[in-house]
């Protein structure tokens, strides 16, 4: 059993579950699984972010070597194999996923929405945690908080909530482009707010999808024309093919073509399948075809 899904065998049966349920999906492809864990405040900040990403390994490891022995008994049932991390070159009809870990470091930004929404805490002491919010280092603020007469009481009950393991499941409609993210976070409004995504409806995904600020948030922005807000939300977020697209088409509306190209082209080599899409986009398309882009 995983430890860092606290020995929870319903939550450990829930995300066996959706690994098998996206590698026999016969509309999604899944091309990788990222584990992020996140920690509470109390503690140095840096000790608590290596925490953070220990459980982050140990969670990807233990799903991996589940993801191994399904590979076998797929394979058995209907020849469907798994390489993991990329260590194997995937042989022809074989699907390839990588698991990778990170930290996610001490979650105040779930705090932050824990603190608002909690019906025990006074107004008083609600805004005393807000005026902590101007203090950049984030074991001030935690000393400043340790110090207040409700900590006990964040402490015991709200911080548990904030040590959680999140998975991310990247996939791509079979024969399209990967850009489709599906979380495991247990939030049905998120799950909304893609499905929002997927159909298209943009306005009514960005308003769920706001306050998570990850790439499907930022996509939303791209597809509103609301630039700037996407490009500030891809700076946060770890480099990856799909965010230099969203990048590429960024900059071509804003006229910098060069660095609309030079983002086009690291997505490419990231991920060869942006040479498709490119085709797709009327931004990147004209970039495409001025410069020759996919000569190569």
């Amino acid at each position: 059993m995983c430890p860092e899904l606290g020995h929870n065998p319903e939550e450990i049966a829930r995300i066996k579950g959706n690994i098998r349920e996206l590698v026999l999906n016969e509309t999604f492809d899944l091309d990788s699984i990222c584990v992020e864990a996140y920690a509470s405040p109390e503690g140095a900040f840096r000790a608590n972010d290596a925490l953070a990403a220990r459980r982050a390994l140990a969670a990807s490891e233990y799903f991996s070597d589940y993801a191994a022995m399904l590979r076998d008994s797929l394979a058995a049932e209907a020849g469907v194999m798994l390489t993991l991390g990329g260590a194997d070159e995937a042989r022809a009809g074989e699907t390839a996923i990588s698991f990778r870990s990170r930290s996610g470091g001490e979650n105040w930004r779930m705090l932050d929405r824990l603190m608002e929404e909690d019906d025990v805490l006074s107004r008083q002491t609600k805004d005393f945690y807000r005026s902590t919010a101007s203090v950049a280092d984030r074991d001030a603020r935690e000393r400043a908080l340790s110090r207040h007469r409700d900590y006990r009481y964040m402490r015991e009950h709200l911080y548990p909530r904030l040590r959680l393991v999140k998975f991310n499941f990247y996939l791509h409609r079979k024969g399209m482009v990967r850009d489709t993210l599906i979380t495991s976070e247990p939030d049905t409004a998120y799950m909304r707010g893609v499905k929002c995504l997927q159909e298209h409806d943009y306005e009514e995904a960005l308003k769920i999808l706001w306050p998570y600020r990850d790439y499907n948030t930022a996509v939303a922005c791209v597809a509103l024309d609301r630039n700037a807000t996407a490009e500030e939300i891809l700076a946060q977020l770890p480099g990856s093919a799909g965010g230099d697209y969203l990048m590429a088409i960024i900059r071509a509306r804003e006229g910098d073509e060069r660095s609309a190209a030079e983002h086009y082209i690291h997505a490419c080599a990231r991920e060869p399948s942006y040479v498709h899409r490119g085709n797709l986009d009327p931004e990147i398309s004209a970039l495409i075809r001025k410069y020759q882009l996919n000569n190569e």
